[in-house]
């Protein structure tokens, strides 16, 4: 029997990321995938924090870069009382840090094949040292409460061989069967929705820089996306209240389909000259129902959910890579703290839970406003401001913060070791001046170096335990 310090299931996005994380960390990891990669998925927008920010920390985002997908500034959106799109543009938030739209160094992200980007960060975290096994089915888990868990895998001759660890990351999906072991799944009773998609060769572009970006389109059934995944090919889907596909849901696909995109103008208008696609795996029309949820407990006894094992929410932002990255970063971190000593099991349990429930409700409370159509892109970017509870910055910055990925885990996601120290030093500084001021301690400390210590430390409280330990050990480099 093999033993390792963590195995982890599943090698999408977030498997891959805690795998990789746990790797560059020192620790022997396996991964286990049951599929042969290269396999097709559904997410294929993402957001700058996964590509610019955690991507770069785990050394990928050169590889990216190098696979000519398409690059993503923004959004634009028919969405809300204006008739009319409206854009956004990825820049990073906050004085330390701002870029504007249309500077060349603004945030930018990819669309991308999943079957393509998958493979290449499973690849990557392989040359890091993580033993990865595809055509690797989970069989049963053992002792699950216990210090030292065992893993049955299934391999592709039938064969079940026995593996330990004490850690165990589950990133095997929405169909994963080892978080019955964590909590319970609850579907969400407001984004009861199904989503219909397929894809399209030569279908029209957005003009200039907005080439690149998703298109979200509102009309009175539901919304599309349209993500340009190359020069040709196109991924179309419509997302539907679960009451109004139930009513039509007896037609086939493609005619429920055409009958979606003529009530959507400016989707019609893209598609008007394109073709359905005849290439396998495009070459379909699928669905999902049901799809958001959320798991009752994200950790318990050495197991972590990350990715759509713990949660998944409604896809308008493009959000499902970017939790499933975030919360394999975060549970290789939470797995460091303990072999380091530096929290108990429970404790660093406790604190991933809350960081990764802490961004998958930023996304939740958010949509919840976003599906108010009734109302322009500025009341969007205030109620974005709500949700973040901020202080500093404009609506617009809060609007950006949330869907550039960054809302909680903030430019730290972004930086680079030196830009990490500097900005550490200076939430230091920050966090003496309000020590100082609130102790009585310094008399020189004025309101406005008080206001602006509050307001630099603001934005990254939510990051709780991660940024703490993490900031420790970068300055002890």
């Amino acid at each position: 029997m093999k033993n390792y310090d963590a195995i982890v299931i599943g090698g999408g996005p977030g498997g891959s990321s805690a795998a990789g994380f746990l790797a560059q960390k020192g620790y022997k990891v396996a991964l286990f995938e049951k599929e042969k990669f290269p396999r097709y998925h559904i997410g294929e927008s993402l957001l700058p924090a996964t590509t610019m920010g955690l991507m770069q920390k785990l050394g990928a985002k050169e590889l990216i870069e190098a696979q000519g997908f398409p690059r993503k500034f923004g959004g634009t959106f028919r969405w809300g009382a204006k008739k009319e799109p409206w854009t956004f543009f990825f820049y990073k938030t906050g004085d330390e840090g701002r870029k504007l739209e249309g500077n060349p160094e603004a945030l930018y992200s990819f669309q991308v094949r999943r079957a393509k980007y998958d493979e290449l960060i499973l690849r990557h975290v392989q040359s890091l040292g993580v033993e990865v096994v595809e055509e690797a089915a989970l069989a049963g888990l053992e002792d699950a409460d216990k210090p030292l868990k065992t893993v049955l895998i299934r391999s592709k001759d039938g064969s079940v061989e026995r593996f330990q660890a004490p850690f165990l990351v589950d990133a095997s999906g929405r169909g994963s069967t080892i978080n019955k072991h964590v909590g319970e799944r609850h579907y969400d009773p407001f984004f009861r929705n199904v989503a219909l998609w397929s894809y399209f060769e030569n279908g029209k572009r957005l003009s200039d820089d907005k080439k690149g970006n998703i298109f979200c389109e509102a009309f009175s059934h539901g919304w599309f996306w349209y993500i340009p995944l190359s020069d040709t090919l196109t991924s179309v889907g419509v997302v539907m209240d679960r009451r109004a596909y139930d009513e039509k849901k007896h037609a086939a696909p493609e005619a429920l389909f055409a009958e979606m995109v003529e009530k959507a103008p400016y989707v019609r208008d893209l598609l008007a000259p394109a073709k359905r696609c005849e290439t396998a795996p495009y070459d379909a029309f699928r669905t999902a129902i049901d799809y958001s949820y959320i798991h009752s407990r994200f950790a318990k006894d050495g197991i972590f959910l990350v990715g759509d094992a713990a949660c998944f929410i409604d896809p308008v932002f493009s959000s499902g890579v970017h939790l499933a990255t975030y919360s394999g970063y975060q549970a290789a971190g939470a797995v460091d703290d303990v072999v380091k000593g530096r929290a108990t099991l429970d404790a660093a349990s406790e604190s991933f839970e809350n960081l990764y429930r802490k961004e998958y409700m930023v996304f939740h409370r958010f949509l919840n406003s976003f599906y108010q159509l009734h109302v322009d892109e500025s009341s969007y970017f205030w109620e974005a401001r709500k949700v973040l509870d901020r202080e500093g910055g404009t609506d617009h910055d809060a609007f950006i913060r949330i869907v550039s990925g960054s809302a909680t885990g903030g430019m730290s996601l972004f930086d680079s070791m030196p830009a990490y120290r500097e900005n550490i030093e200076k939430g230091k500084k920050s966090l003496d001046v309000m020590v100082e001021r609130v102790s009585g301690g310094d008399q020189n400390v004025t309101d406005e170096e008080f206001a602006q210590a509050l307001d630099y430390i603001k934005p990254s409280k939510d990051s709780g335990h991660r940024l703490t330990v993490e900031a420790a050990e970068a300055l002890k480099k």
